[in-house]
């Protein structure tokens, strides 16, 4: 397709379009590990093949986790025990399943995927029972090389400590992730609760 411009440049759109999707594709080629870790997101598993797809994962999990690597002259130790993850696979389906739609559950005020897990990790038996598939979620969370949430923490984190609290260093990730997050608002912050454990352990005299 040609789109004629009113001075007379001619610019090849369908060219260009080509030309820019064959540059992403070479700056962020396409992961099979990365498509692996998505099990652990609230959104896989309410596809309608998620359990056809799932053991194609599983296994691409398991050929880069469970076995040993040779870094330099090192052997590093397998970072999951493919066991111990075959044996919680099942009830590590059926977990996400249960609670996949409510994670997703409009309004989205909180990362699905944070939600999720929050609400896995709050059962002591859950965790206990499939605490692999724990590993699993956390490395997904870290491993993500760039997405939308990623910027919008570097923006939050910038909104939080500006010129005005330069200071905040100590509990700058609380912050963020309570900004982030939107666990509260004004109209339901507790102050009153926050200041007396800030009095307590600081014992200023005000």
């Amino acid at each position: 397709m040609w789109l004629t411009m009113k001075l007379g440049i001619v610019v090849d759109v369908v060219g260009a379009a080509d030309r820019l999707i064959k540059e992403l594709s070479s700056r962020f080629p396409a992961s099979n590990l990365m498509d692996s870790l998505g099990v652990v997101y609230p959104q896989y598993w309410l596809q309608p093949n998620a359990d056809e797809l799932f053991e194609a994962h599983f296994k691409c999990l398991k050929d880069h986790y469970c076995y040993e690597k040779k870094v330099g002259e090192v052997y590093s130790p397998p970072m999951l025990e493919m066991a111990a993850l075959n044996h919680e696979a099942g009830l590590f389906k059926g977990a996400m399943k249960a609670n996949a739609a409510d994670a997703m559950r409009r309004p989205i005020t909180v990362n699905p995927l944070t939600k999720l897990w929050r609400n896995l990790s709050m059962s002591q038996v859950l965790r206990s029972s499939f605490g692999e598939w724990f590993k699993v979620a956390e490395m997904a969370a870290v491993q993500v090389l760039g997405s939308v949430e990623d910027e919008r923490t570097f923006s939050n984190v910038a909104f939080t400590k500006s010129k005005l609290r330069n200071r905040l260093s100590e509990h700058l990730a609380c912050c963020v992730g309570i900004f982030s997050q939107k666990f509260y608002q004004l109209e339901n912050f507790p102050f009153e609760k926050v200041y007396e454990i800030w009095h307590a352990n600081h014992k200023r005299d005000c």
